[in-house]
């Protein structure tokens, strides 16, 4: 502590601050107390008003909020797609089609054995032929009973949606001609009136960011030009994304962006800025020169 007026001292003997205290001292008492005022008001300005320091989010991309995965009740050949990427499907909308010639082959046969039986029922019915009778309208039953599970299978055949959402598989229609078993993936639905949104968050930064802060996009090309899009940060990841590049670590977060419009969708360039807690002006002018003095004593430290 008693080097500090020391210090000072010789601070206040170099010739360029030895000039400036004359300077001060020969202007007129007004215009000391204006310059005084003006520095004070000055350095009130840059350190009371605050405003939210923006964070950098990093690669940021859009997923859908809620994936739905469409599977095959049966094995068959896709001869039909009526649906396209992006078109928005409603529970139970027909999405494609499987060839349901074999299926319906079996039921037209099964149709014409249940009327032979029923025919032959009655003719022994004409006879006095009770057991007789009963045979075949028991097998005609029997019969039906089987028509009717190969109609579940018919129905089943056209792949429905099992829920809300827009079409997300790139190109749905490539599946016509394909032959699929049963339980295969052929498509995967999203929902998009509200958008999950990946980035990341360097290390550096990690400490200013918390659940719940606001995350500013700007999205490239025409919709950029509509109103800021915000949303909240809904998790932080609390190990680092993968290897990192360059020895840049970086932390994964997610945020909820609400998308009544339905304007923004996965795949689209966004750059994305997380508002975390106010701060001075002071603070956002010397937050940098301060981080890079900090590491480079910290690289000359023995």
């Amino acid at each position: 502590m008693t080097r500090v007026p020391a210090l000072l001292a010789r601070v206040a003997a170099l010739p360029p601050v030895a000039a400036a205290r004359r300077l001060y001292a020969r202007a007129p008492r007004r215009r000391r107390l204006a310059g005084l005022w003006s520095a004070a008001m000055i350095l009130a300005a840059a350190t009371l008003v605050r405003w939210p320091v923006a964070v950098p989010a990093y690669h940021p991309r859009f997923r859908a909020s809620t994936l739905t995965e469409v599977h095959t009740q049966l094995p068959g050949t896709v001869v039909q797609v009526f649906v396209r990427e992006g078109q928005r499907v409603r529970r139970g909308d027909s999405l494609l089609q499987l060839d349901p010639a074999a299926v319906s082959l079996a039921r037209a046969a099964l149709g014409d054995e249940s009327w032979r039986e029923q025919q032959e029922g009655a003719a022994a019915q004409g006879l006095g032929d009770a057991a007789g009778e009963q045979l075949h309208y028991t097998q005609s039953a029997a019969l039906m009973q089987e028509r009717a599970v190969l109609d579940t299978e018919i129905a089943a055949l056209t792949v429905r949606a099992p829920d809300g959402g827009v079409v997300l598989t790139s190109d749905p229609g490539a599946l016509v001609g394909a032959r699929l078993a049963a339980g295969a993936r052929v498509l995967t639905l999203g929902r998009t009136d509200t958008l999950t949104l990946e980035f990341e968050i360097a290390q550096r930064d990690v400490g200013r960011v918390d659940t719940g802060q606001v995350v500013r996009l700007r999205v490239d090309g025409d919709l950029g030009a509509g109103p800021p899009v915000e949303g909240r940060i809904t998790s932080l990841g609390e190990l680092p994304a993968g290897d990192p590049p360059g020895g840049r670590v970086r932390f994964p977060a997610r945020a909820a962006v609400p998308n009544p419009g339905r304007r923004l969708a996965p795949g689209l360039a966004l750059h994305a800025s997380v508002l975390t807690g106010r701060a001075s002006f002071a603070y956002h002018a010397l937050r940098g020169p301060e981080r890079w003095l900090r590491l480079l004593l910290w690289r000359w430290r023995p």
